[in-house]
């Protein structure tokens, strides 16, 4: 699965190229809403005039799309979700790779050119 590609031992080009963009994204689309206009489903097709008005309208954020719950059949949010989270996972393994007294600061971008030793990653999803 191409979302695993964070969590592999040594380096990884799919991490160094693909997880700061991909993350930026998802913060992106996060900070959005949508107005979501529920239907209700017994008056369409009975002749009333209120066949096509909505019965109430949401505004949900965005942010929501990535629950298990909403995803469904959406395989390929499923993996961009999990690639992003296996990002997060490498960038913390990195950080601890760091001597703690260390005054040296990475940036994200450095420490996920890290190299991660053998075994990789456990995934925590």
């Amino acid at each position: 699965d191409l979302s695993d590609a964070p969590l592999v031992e040594g380096k990884s080009a799919l991490a160094e190229e693909l997880c700061l963009p991909f993350r930026e994204e998802m913060r992106n689309v996060n900070g959005l809403y949508h107005t979501y206009t529920l239907y209700n489903a017994n008056n369409v097709g009975n002749g009333n005039r209120n066949d096509t008005m909505p019965d109430q309208r949401q505004v949900v954020p965005y942010s929501n799309l990535w629950k298990e719950e909403n995803l469904g059949d959406f395989d390929s949010l499923r993996s961009i979700r999990d690639f992003v989270s296996n990002c997060h996972e490498r960038e913390e393994v990195a950080r601890r790779m760091i001597a703690p007294d260390s005054d040296t600061a990475l940036s994200e971008q450095e420490l996920l050119e890290l190299k991660i030793p053998p075994s990789g990653i456990s995934p925590s999803i």
